[in-house]
């Protein structure tokens, strides 16, 4: 993106903002489940801001680590493919985004993570894909799979 030539730096970004208002639009109150969508990475993401006291990362930064786990997390669960998680790294890495974190202390980030609004009937709700821009909602995540994802993103 950093590279791109203005004009299609532009247009990728009114693409995205019109997206994004359109499924706001579908979903205002958050009723449907449709916005969920949004949260692709930030489950993770937040808690990586959080237990990181907001000085290591930008917020887009935290949330693609998110999309990492999630990412990692997905396959682990049987619904992508090792292939579909190095794309969706590789994608991040040529926008310059972070897909490795600094080591984080893990005590505080469960803290920030079961403080996290996204927390359903008692589990966390994570936002996983199943291919590029197809994702879904679930809480059926083992917290054996989210520990061992941590550790695989750790640099």
């Amino acid at each position: 993106v950093k590279n791109l030539d203005r004009k299609v730096a532009q247009f990728i970004i009114e693409r995205s903002v019109r997206i994004k208002a359109r499924v706001v639009e579908e979903d205002e109150r958050e009723e449907k489940g449709r916005r969920q969508v949004l949260n692709f990475g930030h489950t993770i993401g937040h808690a990586i801001e959080g237990a990181m006291e907001y000085k290591e990362y930008t917020h887009g930064e935290a949330v693609s680590l998110g999309m990492v786990a999630a990412a990692k997390i997905s396959e682990k669960l049987g619904f992508i493919s090792e292939d579909l998680v190095k794309r969706i790294i590789e994608l991040l890495k040529v926008i310059g985004l972070p897909v490795k974190v600094e080591e984080v202390d893990e005590d505080k980030l469960w803290d920030v993570l079961y403080r996290d609004k996204k927390i359903r009937a008692g589990g966390l709700n994570f936002v996983l894909p199943r291919d590029i821009g197809d994702v879904f909602l679930t809480s059926e995540v083992p917290i054996k799979v989210i520990k061992e994802v941590l550790r695989e993103i750790e640099k």
